[in-house]
């Protein structure tokens, strides 16, 4: 499995299915030389299964963010297919999640993005003979490139908190974004606890509640009041109104405050929330403004039992996290070994400090979670993936 490339993009999620499409299609990246190594058989295999697993019906965001180089590619595809109306919701023309699949495999298939992909999972980086590119240890064998880019993402940092950690592995407690979720584990009958006070938290207690024949109650435990924003951050992170700023900030830890800031730990789109207020009148679900600071199996029927910090217990058979990722975790562990070996700079928080095209080292780039540095709050998101494609496009 020893190949000399020009590039390896190491993960097939959006971003690296996105990056591969861009090089490609702009002639920076000459096909037989560009590989995407992924374990998965199939493109956005993970990104797939989390957006089904919280329930995700419509994308948020606009129809103009997707994996192909036109901005309107995805509204001609869909006037060409005439799929209808309700195939978008407004505002903003948001695809439907099955469009947005529709597009993306239209795309994948087009273009044969497909043969650019190899089965494997990376697990070591080490420069080059004579410090020239990049071989990559992997459980298939090895592979050099005279570029890399680090498109994973954050499935490593699952965040579970402290009371759930003790009862991991339990079968009672779950991360709605782990491989092996499903919602169909979950009894009819089963009191189910969602734990988490933002979008997919949201989505999740709903598709719950709304299944037919559920006897069972559905108790969301949030933190605090939900933040209603159309979008997770605001649209001025996608041009030069916030980036110029951002870019002149030489400090990275005032670099990840302001990303803090933008994010603001989570938001519920109002469409999602006029949805969970109709489910409350309903009956049909519970939201509760609370934290569980602790959890035990009560016998004699196993339920567990959550402590809540204001006072009193509620007993349910199953928890679902939808507590998104740990974000003091920025780099998977094989990757925390490679930056101490091959001195690559890195923030207070961990992040990796990269240079405006997005170059950790000589020939390494990176995207998603680990460019947020240089990209903003939007670099997890598709828009995100765009942005940096571009970057990588005009680099070389």
């Amino acid at each position: 499995m020893a190949l000399d490339l020009d590039w390896l993009i190491l993960g097939g999620g959006i971003h690296g299915t996105l990056v591969s499409h861009f090089l490609t299609a702009t002639g920076q990246g000459v096909r037989d030389r560009l590989r995407v190594l992924d374990p998965h058989e199939h493109p956005m295999a993970v990104w797939r299964h989390c957006a089904r697993s919280v329930g995700m019906r419509y994308m948020r965001s606009p129809s103009v963010h997707h994996i192909d180089l036109k901005p309107w590619s995805m509204r001609a595809f869909a006037n060409e297919r005439k799929i209808k109306a309700r195939g978008f919701a407004s505002p903003y023309h948001r695809p439907r999640l099955d469009v947005f699949e529709a597009h993306c495999d239209w795309v994948i298939e087009r273009d044969d993005l497909r043969a650019l992909r190899c089965r494997g999972t990376a697990t070591g980086l080490r420069r080059g003979p004579a410090g020239e590119g990049w071989s990559v240890s992997t459980d298939a064998g090895e592979l050099r490139s005279r570029r890399v880019v680090l498109a994973m993402g954050s499935m490593h940092a699952l965040a579970w908190p402290r009371w759930a950690r003790a009862l991991n592995g339990t079968g009672r407690v779950e991360h709605v974004l782990e491989p092996g979720f499903s919602r169909s584990d979950l009894a009819l009958t089963d009191d189910v606890a969602v734990v988490g006070g933002a979008i997919s938290a949201a989505q999740l207690a709903l598709c719950l509640a709304g299944t037919r024949g559920r006897s069972g109650r559905v108790v969301v435990l949030a933190r605090r009041e939900p933040w209603i924003r159309q979008f997770d951050t605001d649209p001025g992170w996608l041009g030069p109104r916030y980036l110029t700023g951002f870019a002149r900030e030489p400090c990275m830890q005032e670099r990840r405050r302001l990303i803090g800031q933008a994010r603001g730990g989570g938001t519920i789109s109002p469409e999602e929330w006029r949805r969970v207020r109709r489910a409350i009148r309903a009956d049909s679900l519970e939201w509760r403004h609370d934290e569980v600071v602790s959890a035990q199996i009560h016998p004699p029927h196993h339920q567990i039992e959550l402590g809540l910090r204001a006072g009193g217990v509620l007993r349910v058979d199953r928890v679902v996290l939808a507590t998104g990722f740990d974000r003091g975790r920025p780099l998977a562990p094989w990757l925390e070994q490679v930056a101490r070996e091959q001195e690559l700079s890195r923030a207070p928080c961990g992040a990796p400090i990269l240079t405006p095209d997005l170059q950790w080292g000589p020939g390494l780039f990176v995207t998603g979670p680990g460019a947020e540095l240089q990209l903003g709050p939007v670099a997890r998101n598709v828009s995100g993936a765009r942005m940096a494609a571009q970057r990588l496009v005009a680099a070389v």
